[in-house]
Parts: C-alpha cells; sequence; structure tokens
C-alpha cells in the first residue's frame, strides 16, 4: 500500500507524519544550520509534491467477472425479470440467504483488497447477517458491526442515538445499536477507533422495501424532524455526505469505504432487471461523493458487458420456459440500451417524483452523469455490484 503524507497532520492517532520520522536524521546528525535548512526544504518540497498528485483523479481499478474468485459477479446466475415492485425481504438473485457464501465473500474482500494490516472492519446495517464480520474475526480481523435495533434502548433514547455497545457474540464481534452518522460524535462509542473497513453490506440501497441508510431510514429521519426547512431529497442529499464523512474521519490510514449490492445481503430484495439503471445511478452516486471525501483509489466490481448479454439471453429463455410469459421486448432492449453508457441512464429517479423537490434532484442526477465521465471503464461495465474507496 503506498503511503500519503499530510502537510499538517490534524490527528495525533493517525500515526506518526514523515517529518516526525525524519527528524531525528534531521536533527539527530551532527548538521550544520544550512544543512539542516536544505534538509528541510527538500522534506517540504517532497511532502508539496505529494498533495499535488493527490489532487489528480484517483486510480480506478475495474473488477468484472472473469477475476477469480468475484462471488459478486458471476455471471451463471439470471437476472429477475419480473416487472414491478418486489416487496421480498429477500434478493431473489445472488446468495442472500447462504451463510456459507456469505463467509467465502468476505475471505475474497478480505484477499483481493489486501485487508489485512489496514485495521478492524465495522459492518453497517448488517440486520440479520452476521456472517460477514464474523469471518473477519476468524480471519483474525477486529470486528465490529452496527444496526439501528430496537433492543438495547433505554428510555428516552430513538434509532438516532450515538452508537453505544449492546452485545457480543461467540466470535467476538462486538455489536453496537445506533445511527453510523453519529459514530464519530463525542458520545459515541465507537469515536475512539479507527477503521481499516466501514463496510455497507446491502445496506445503503434497495429496489424493494428495506430500511436502508441510504434510503428508507433517511426518510424516517426526515419524517421524525419537528422543524423541517428543506424538502426531502435536500436533506437526503446531506445526509449522505454527512454519513460518508463522518465514516472517513473514523478510518485508519489507508482505510477504505466499501458499499455491495443488497442483491448479496440478508436484507433487502435487490435490484431486479428493470431497476439495474436505478442502482448503476447510485453507485456513480457513491462514486462523486467518496471522490469528493479525497479517495485516492477505487475498486469497482461488475458484470461486463459481454457477460451482461450472456445473463440476459439465458434469463429470458429460462422465464419463458418456466413461466411462458412472453417477454416485452421493448421494455428490455431499453433498459439494456440504458446500462451500455452511463449518459444514457435515467435522468429522474423515484426521489425525484416524490421528494418534494423535483428540480433539485434532477439537477444532481445530471450532476452524477456528468462525473460518469471521469470514471475510466466505468462502461466496460453493463452492472455494478460493490465499489470500494481507498483513503
Amino acid at each position: 500500500m503506498k503511503e500519503s503524507f499530510e502537510i499538517f497532520p490534524m490527528e495525533e492517532d493517525r500515526g506518526a507524519s514523515q517529518e516526525g520520522r525524519e527528524s531525528q536524521g534531521l536533527f539527530g546528525g551532527k548538521l550544520n544550520i544550512r544543512e539542516r535548512a536544505s534538509q528541510l526544504r527538500s522534506s517540504l518540497a517532497e511532502k508539496l509534491s505529494g498533495s499535488e498528485k493527490e489532487k489528480e483523479p484517483a486510480g480506478i481499478e475495474i473488477i468484472d467477472e472473469n477475476d477469480s474468485g468475484n462471488l459478486l459477479s458471476d455471471k451463471s446466475r439470471n437476472f429477475n425479470l419480473t416487472f414491478g415492485h418486489d416487496v421480498s425481504p429477500y434478493s431473489r438473485e445472488g446468495f442472500a440467504g447462504n451463510k456459507e457464501k456469505q463467509g467465502e465473500l468476505a475471505r475474497y474482500f478480505i484477499q483481493r483488497l489486501e485487508l489485512k494490516g489496514r485495521g478492524p472492519l465495522i459492518d453497517v446495517g448488517f440486520g440479520s447477517n452476521i456472517y460477514i464480520s464474523k469471518a473477519f474475526a476468524d480471519s483474525s480481523i477486529k470486528a465490529y458491526a452496527i444496526d439501528q435495533q430496537q433492543e438495547g434502548r433505554v428510555a428516552g433514547e430513538t434509532i438516532w442515538q450515538a452508537p453505544k455497545e449492546i452485545s457480543a457474540n461467540d466470535k467476538r464481534v462486538k455489536i453496537f445499536s445506533g445511527d453510523i452518522a453519529e459514530i464519530a460524535s463525542p458520545e459515541s462509542e465507537l469515536k475512539g477507533e479507527r477503521f481499516g473497513l466501514v463496510l455497507f453490506n446491502g445496506s445503503w440501497a434497495s429496489g424493494g422495501n428495506n430500511f436502508t441508510v441510504g434510503g428508507e431510514a433517511m426518510e424516517a429521519k426526515y419524517y421524525n424532524k419537528q422543524d423541517k426547512t428543506e424538502s426531502l431529497v435536500e436533506f437526503i442529499d446531506k445526509e449522505k455526505d454527512g454519513i460518508l464523512g463522518a465514516c472517513k474521519k473514523r478510518l485508519a490510514r489507508d482505510g477504505m469505504i466499501g458499499i455491495v449490492s443488497s442483491r448479496y445481503a440478508f436484507h433487502g430484495s435487490g435490484f431486479n432487471y428493470y431497476e439495474l439503471p436505478e442502482e448503476k445511478l447510485n453507485f456513480i452516486d457513491l462514486y462523486d461523493r467518496l471522490r469528493r471525501l479525497g479517495a485516492k483509489k477505487f475498486h469497482i466490481f461488475g458484470v461486463s458487458q459481454a457477460g451482461f448479454d450472456q445473463m440476459l439471453k439465458r434469463s429470458i429463455a429460462q422465464n419463458q420456459q418456466e413461466y411462458g410469459q412472453n417477454i416485452n421486448q421493448d421494455k428490455v432492449a431499453a433498459i439494456r440500451d440504458q446500462l451500455k453508457d452511463s449518459s444514457s441512464l435515467p435522468p429522474e429517479d423515484i426521489y425525484s417524483k416524490f421528494g418534494g423537490n423535483p428540480e433539485y434532484q434532477k439537477s444532481r442526477i445530471r450532476g452524477v452523469k456528468e462525473a460518469a465521465k471521469d470514471i475510466s471503464g466505468i462502461n466496460e461495465l453493463a452492472r455494478i455490484d460493490a465499489i470500494f474507496a481507498e483513503f
């Protein structure tokens, strides 16, 4: 992992700065004043150079179905071609109910993203899927899990309280209750920890009914506010930046924030075929937010255009054979075209229609689609399954 230096480190627990590590070499020897001044100038120049490099576009790694062990983008699974809003608690795709696969997925992340040595995991909005955290603990990586659970609260507390520990399981995974937006607040019992990975495994967004961090949970938080001075879409926009910013504050050096599709978790109905453009837009929106936070490298997992076409052809045949249904070829083709190029993604989403300020949300979407132009190789992927940002 490459090391980045801060000119004026503000947080002592992020590790010693480069200047601190060089101080003995600079002042410990028998150097005269001119020599010491020269070395100081050279050291500062190197740091300034490094700072300028951080302003360059972030590095991007595209990881498709051809990557060995990539469970997320396995093209052997068919699409859900059911038209309409799915209210199932589990995705019909992926491996939502498979405990062993959850552990396998965790081990893949650990190996593929070189997570050992970065710091602890915190699994945000884990619901009933504790198996990711358990696998990290089994791999000797300290693990935490947090959810806005009802249990563990005392009188007067709400689900929007700062995180507090409520239990620990047999794998020594510490389980917390509370709002991830408050992770860095003075009242948070997690404020002293630095994480190697903050993971939203299926908990950020979903196409069906699910209490997601970036969706229904925020809606509930908004409608529970006593004084509403802005529209729902404006509130959600600011809250998303606030949550990601709070998580970044609690990262260790070279720590990551990762978001995985809800089709693989123990909660959320995922996104059916007709909702895939919305999901892709969500992931590009996350890229834009994480880039603005200063991410230095991205790892984007997904299915290639060629792999997607193979899956779609097989899925249509299965749908007709098993259900005897005729597919609306025009609708299927329109969705497929939207996934070929980010500029073709829809100009609206559910929040531009029902979020109280349609023009604000439409403008946000235009900005997200513009940001997609900076993502090298993004159009190589028809479907995005996960995004990890390294800081």
